[in-house]
């Protein structure tokens, strides 16, 4: 048996020791060597108690990711441990995760049925930025020497190409849906690019509308400074005491958990409006006299309050915002009843960056989107074959060689 004293400490001040044991001499010297040598090259610090990867999930999941974001970010990150990293990956000691164990899980959640489980390479990449962060915080605590998610890199994506409306077909919903009043809210989502939670938490006071000396509406500008969510129930019956329901929202303790440094307002039920996540989230975005005029309606069909309510597309309680699932619903049958491509709610906002791409910089569109940086903007922007004909028809005119003789 031998062992090596480590540059750390336990909580009671006694310095950490790694030990080596072998029935041989020969193979515990062996053993004791190679400790040395991890232990060097790890700066003389290594874990002396090693979880599992499932164990140490769970422990991040608790104490850092719930804490550090959104309640539904959190779902989402509850939902791909338990579906797909603890299932591959739970059972393998932290300090012995290898780029090749995540390769493998990468290979196990895109092969097809029955060998694989044919999710995408998207929910693949999901999966694998989750334990990516959970590894670094690991590292951070000493847990392992190194994120083995990172040194197996991402699941390389499909290239496909994102669902948006072309200028032609959003102005054609538009028109087709002008009389209805909701038509308010999907108008600010393709001409603002808002995300849906920051268009349905907008509330009156939030718009401003700009009007000259004779009272004809020439802007405005909208303040974007919530968002809406429905924050997930959590059983809130104790372990030794289980409700015995199967979901959490079915619980007589139903509770939901928002972090103590996020800022919400409750709004009824699970329903909240959260400050937004960055920065540059946070907004006043300028808006055309066309859409000024349309919020300027609806802000006068009610003294305050949230701009867009249930009563508007039919709904109870008629004085409640519209929620996700109302919204989503809503847009799914508007499109289907225009003729158009069925496409996400999301993809105004896609939408909207691909429409401003010809019509001003990165640095304005980010702005307007509300991005940290110009690469995720231009993430969002995709080919509009009208408007490349456009721009095509305009170069061919310059070039038009059919209307007389040329000189040079």
């Amino acid at each position: 048996m031998g062992s090596v004293r480590l540059n750390s400490y336990t909580p009671s001040g006694r310095q950490r020791v790694r030990k080596v044991s072998a029935k041989d001499k020969g193979v515990a010297r062996a053993k004791l060597t190679a400790l040395r040598r991890e232990v060097e090259a790890a700066n003389g610090d290594l874990p002396t108690t090693t979880p599992t990867v499932g164990e140490w999930l769970e422990t991040w999941l608790e104490n850092y990711a719930r804490t550090e974001t959104k309640p539904s970010t959190f779902k989402g990150y509850v939902g791909s441990t338990e579906r797909y990293l603890k299932p591959t990956l739970g059972r393998v000691r932290l300090d012995k995760l290898r780029p090749s164990n995540v390769k493998a899980m990468h290979r196990r959640m895109m092969e097809p049925e029955p060998s694989g489980l044919g999710l995408s390479p998207t929910t693949a990449t999901q999966a694998h930025a989750i334990l990516s962060r959970a590894l670094t915080v690991a590292i951070r605590e000493g847990l392992t020497t190194h994120n083995a998610a990172r040194d197996a890199g991402r699941p390389r994506k499909k290239w496909v190409e994102q669902d948006f409306l072309t200028a032609d077909e959003a102005r054609h919903f538009l028109q087709f849906h002008a009389k209805r009043p909701y038509v308010a809210r999907y108008a600010l989502g393709l001409i603002t690019g808002a995300r849906q939670g920051e268009c349905l938490g907008l509330q009156c006071e939030d718009v401003t509308i700009h009007r000259d000396n004779a009272g004809r509406v020439t802007g405005g500008v909208v303040l974007f400074e919530w968002g809406l969510q429905r924050v997930p129930y959590e059983h809130g019956c104790p372990a030794w005491a289980k409700c015995g329901k199967k979901f959490a929202k079915q619980c007589p303790q139903r509770r939901v958990y928002i972090p103590a440094d996020q800022e919400h307002v409750h709004v009824a039920g699970n329903l909240y409006l959260l400050r937004p996540k960055t920065a540059m989230s946070y907004r006043e975005v300028a808006i055309p006299a066309l859409l000024a005029e349309v919020l300027s309606r609806v802000k006068l069909s009610r003294d305050n309050g949230f701009m867009f309510t249930r009563a508007m597309i039919g709904r109870e309680p008629e004085d409640l915002p519209v929620d996700s699932r109302m919204d989503y619903g809503t847009w799914k049958q508007w499109l289907k009843e225009a003729g158009l491509p069925d496409v996400r709610v999301h993809s105004m906002r896609h939408t909207t960056a691909t429409l401003l791409a010809g019509m001003t910089d990165d640095s304005t569109r980010m702005s307007i989107l509300g991005h940290t940086n110009a690469a995720t903007t231009r993430g969002y922007t995709h080919r509009d074959l009208s408007l490349q004909a456009r721009a095509m028809q305009q170069l061919g005119n310059t070039l038009d060689w059919t209307s007389g003789d040329a000189e040079l």
